[in-house]
C-alpha cells in the first residue's frame, strides 16, 4: 500500500501530448482507431474532432510532452484534509448508492458550468481545478444557475504551472489563500501570460475555497470516491494514449496508441451499468459528447490522483441569478411588440444592488425595471419587450437581459426567431353580378406571406391560383370560400351570397355603397337634403339597391 501511495503522489498531471496513429505528417487516422475499437470489442466510437484535425505542432502545444515528474507541494496536512465548508441555502443531497449519477444532469439540471476550450495551451490542470470550483459554488448554495466564470488565465499566469503543464494542488492552495477572480479580470489567452496583467481590483473580485483534500481511488475505493462526488465534482488524473483525441461517444477504453502522459479532468459522476466514470473535459463542446466523456473504470490509470475542494456558500457575496437562462421566442415581422419575463433572484450570500439593461442596446429590446435591491433569496420579475418593427430581416436574432451587480453579472439569453406574418384571408371579385354566362375574376387580397390559395366557387367547382377566373353557367346566387396558406399558417374567408348570376340580357346589380350604414342609407343623425324626385327615384330616399 505504501508503494502504491508513493506512485500516486508522483503521478505527473501534465496535459501530455496525444499522438495516436497518424495519417502522414499531419492529422490522425480516425478510421484506423475505429477499426482497433471494433477489433477489441470496445464500446466507444472514434471520429473527427477539432483535436484530431490539429497539426502536430498544435497538438504539441495543446498537451505538451511530459517533463520531470513531481507530486504535491509540501503543505501542512490540514490543508489536505479540510472539512467540508458550511453552505447556505439548501444544497442538493444526491444518493451515493445510486446506480447512476451525474452533476451534468442531476434532477434534470446541469450543475456544472459551461464546457471550455483550453485550445493550444497545456492548461488542463487549471481548467479542471476551476471547473470543479465553479460547480462547487453552484452546489453549495443549491443554485445550478449561479455559474461563476473564473479566470483560468490568472491561474496559469500566477501559479507554478503554465502552458507546458501543471498540477491541481498549487491551484487549490492559491484558491484558498488568495482566491481567483472572474474571467473578465484576465480573459483567457492560451498563453502563459503575466500575473501583473490581471485587473487592478482582482483582490475584491476573487473567489476562495474553504479547504481541499486528496482522495485517490486506490486508497479509498470506488465507494469512497462516490461519497465525495455527491458532495462536489472532483479534480482527477488519468493517463492519455494515442486514441483519446478521437473519442466521440460511448465508454472510452484504451485500444491503440502509445502512452503519451497525464491529463487532468473533472469527475462528475458514474454509471454502474456501464462500469464507467462520467467526466468533463476542457477541449470545447465539439469534442466527445458535448465536451463530456465516459471512461471504463480501472482504465488509463484513472483516479490515481484525485483532489477535492470545499467552499462556504455563506462567504459568497450578493449575486444575481436569472431563470430561465434561455428562452426561444417567435415574433412576427412588422407585428406588435412581444414581451417575455425572466425571474431575477439574489442567490448570493449578502445583499444585492443591481441594474438591468438590454443587450444589444439598439432600441428594439427594452427591459423593465432597470434597477433594484434585494436581500438574500429575494427577487423580482423583469420584463423584456421585443419590437419586431425594428428587426429588418427574417430569421434568428440573439439578445439577452443583462444584469449587473454583486460578484458578477448574469444573463438571460433570448433566442429570437423573426417570421413572416401568417396569412389574413381576404378576397375581391369583379364583377359580382351579371347575366349568365358570367365570367368573374377573383383576386386574393390576403395580407401576410401567401404561397398557396384554394377556392370553392359555390357552384360545385373548386380551383387554385392567387387570381383565378371562373365562369358561372347557371342562374343563381353563390357563396364563395377561399383559403390562403403560407409557411407561417393558413386562414380562410367565406363570403355569403357573393356572386349573383342573372337571366340572359339582365343588367348587373348596382354596387353596394362602401362602408355606409348597414342598409346603405346615411347615418340617422346625418342631415339629408331632399331635392325631390330625380329620374324616377322614390322621393326622399336616395337609397342604393341592396341585395
Amino acid at each position: 500500500m505504501k508503494n502504491m501511495k508513493i506512485k500516486a503522489v508522483i503521478t505527473l498531471v501534465l496535459c501530455a501530448l496525444l499522438a495516436p496513429a497518424r495519417a502522414g505528417a499531419e492529422g490522425i487516422d480516425v478510421e484506423a482507431i475505429q477499426r482497433a475499437i471494433e477489433e477489441a470489442g470496445a464500446d466507444w466510437t472514434a471520429g473527427p474532432t477539432p483535436q484530431t484535425q490539429m497539426t502536430d505542432e498544435e497538438r504539441d502545444r495543446l498537451i505538451p510532452d511530459g517533463g520531470d515528474a513531481f507530486g504535491p507541494p509540501p503543505l501542512p496536512e490540514h490543508l489536505y484534509e479540510a472539512s467540508p465548508g458550511v453552505s447556505k441555502g439548501d444544497p442538493p443531497t444526491p444518493d451515493a448508492t445510486a446506480s447512476r449519477f451525474s452533476w451534468h444532469d442531476y434532477e434534470g439540471m446541469d450543475w456544472m458550468t459551461e464546457v471550455k476550450d483550453q485550445r493550444t495551451c497545456g492548461g488542463c490542470w487549471a481548467f479542471s481545478s476551476l471547473g470543479v470550483t465553479e460547480a462547487a459554488y453552484n452546489i453549495a448554495i443549491g443554485e445550478p444557475h449561479l455559474d461563476i466564470d473564473l479566470s483560468e488565465q490568472v491561474v496559469i499566469a500566477c501559479t507554478s504551472g503554465g502552458c507546458d503543464g501543471g498540477m491541481p494542488e498549487p491551484v487549490a492552495q492559491y484558491l484558498r489563500r488568495t482566491g481567483v477572480p472572474d474571467e473578465q479580470c484576465y480573459p483567457y489567452l492560451a498563453l502563459d501570460g503575466r500575473c501583473d496583467d490581471k485587473c487592478s481590483d482582482s483582490a475584491t473580485r476573487s473567489f476562495q475555497i474553504s479547504g481541499w483534500g486528496w482522495r485517490p481511488i486506490f486508497l479509498y475505493g470506488e465507494a469512497g470516491v462516490k461519497e465525495y462526488i455527491v458532495r462536489s465534482p472532483l479534480i482527477v488524473s488519468m493517463d492519455v494514449y494515442g486514441d483519446f483525441t478521437a473519442y466521440t461517444g460511448g465508454v472510452y477504453e484504451h485500444v491503440t496508441g502509445e502512452y503519451e502522459g497525464g491529463h487532468s479532468i473533472a469527475l462528475v459522476g458514474w454509471d454502474d451499468a456501464h462500469d464507467s466514470w462520467i467526466c468533463k473535459n476542457s477541449w470545447g463542446p465539439s469534442w466527445g459528447d458535448g465536451g463530456y466523456f465516459e471512461i471504463l473504470r480501472g482504465d488509463s490509470g484513472f483516479g490515481n490522483h484525485i483532489v477535492y475542494v470545499t467552499v462556504n456558500g455563506s462567504d459568497l457575496g450578493g449575486h444575481p441569478c436569472i431563470t430561465p437562462r434561455h428562452q426561444d421566442i417567435e415574433v412576427v415581422s412588422g407585428g406588435t411588440p412581444v414581451s417575455v419575463e425572466v425571474t431575477l433572484t439574489n442567490c448570493g450570500g449578502s445583499h444585492l444592488d443591481w441594474t438591468a439593461e438590454p443587450d444589444p442596446a439598439t432600441g428594439w429590446l427594452t427591459v423593465e425595471p432597470t434597477s433594484g435591491s434585494h436581500a438574500i433569496g429575494e427577487g423580482t420579475t423583469l420584463t423584456a419587450t421585443i419590437d419586431p418593427a425594428s428587426l429588418t430581416r427574417l430569421g434568428p436574432w440573439a439578445a439577452s437581459v443583462l444584469v449587473h451587480g454583486g460578484i458578477s453579472d448574469a444573463r438571460g439569453y433570448l433566442d429570437i426567431n423573426v417570421i413572416s406574418a401568417p396569412p389574413a384571408a381576404d378576397f375581391e371579385a369583379d364583377p359580382t353580378s351579371g347575366p349568365v354566362p358570367l365570367t368573374v375574376r377573383f383576386s386574393n387580397t390576403s395580407t401576410g406571406t401567401v404561397t398557396n390559395t384554394e377556392w370553392d366557387f359555390g357552384d360545385g367547382e373548386t380551383g387554385g391560383g392567387r387570381n383565378p377566373e371562373h365562369t358561372y353557367e347557371a342562374e343563381g346566387v353563390y357563396t364563395v370560400w377561399m383559403e390562403s396558406s403560407g409557411p407561417d399558417g393558413r386562414d380562410s374567408l367565406t363570403r355569403e351570397d357573393y356572386i349573383t348570376v342573372l337571366p340572359p340580357g339582365a343588367d348587373p346589380l348596382p354596387e353596394e355603397a362602401p362602408d355606409e350604414a348597414a342598409d346603405g342609407a346615411p347615418d340617422a343623425d346625418e342631415d339629408v337634403e331632399d331635392d325631390g324626385p330625380d329620374d324616377g327615384a322614390t322621393p326622399g330616399c336616395g337609397c342604393a339597391v341592396v341585395r
